[in-house]
């Protein structure tokens, strides 16, 4: 319980955020179309970033409370300052790193089969899986299953 409102703030910090994010969104989509609202396909994502909004808002002023903001900030502060020294975390963003890596750039520049086979190599390798060898035979395993499974037996182009 006594941590509730500390996660409530932080959460409703981060979902204020994305919300206008969409809002955003939404807006640039509008634009773009250059439909009337009610027949843009900015509509319903307009709706749900502003109903996301007013209620992470309501969960924001329910959070800060009698304490205050002040108090709020300063336990998000101390709570992510905590996350950011734990050692989980290092692994958490390297793993991120390495899936943004895989998405942005290698499917981009090579062979689907080609980029998996290196991102899973990468993943296996950086997690300590296992020995060189078996990390090898396990990626290629797994990127000649799912290459198979989906190319040649379900006939699905992949990317």
């Amino acid at each position: 319980m006594g941590n509730e409102p500390k996660l409530n703030f932080i959460s409703s910090t981060v979902l204020s955020i994305l919300s206008i994010a969409i809002l955003a969104g939404s807006v640039s989509i509008y634009v773009a179309s250059g439909e009337p609202l009610h027949a843009s396909p900015a509509l319903v994502p307009g709706m749900l970033g502003g109903v996301l909004l007013a209620s992470s808002l309501l969960l924001l002023r329910q959070s800060v409370g009698r304490d205050g903001l002040r108090a709020r900030v300063s336990e998000a502060q101390a709570w992510l300052v905590g996350v950011a020294r734990h050692p989980d975390t290092r692994t958490m963003v390297i793993g991120l790193l390495l899936m943004a890596i895989y998405t942005f750039v290698l499917i981009q520049l090579l062979q689907f089969w080609v980029a998996s086979l290196i991102f899973t190599v990468a993943v296996l390798a950086f997690l300590r899986a296992a020995r060189w060898y078996s990390v090898l035979v396990i990626a290629g395993a797994t990127v000649g299953g799912i290459v198979v499974l989906f190319s040649v037996i379900f006939n699905i182009p992949l990317p």
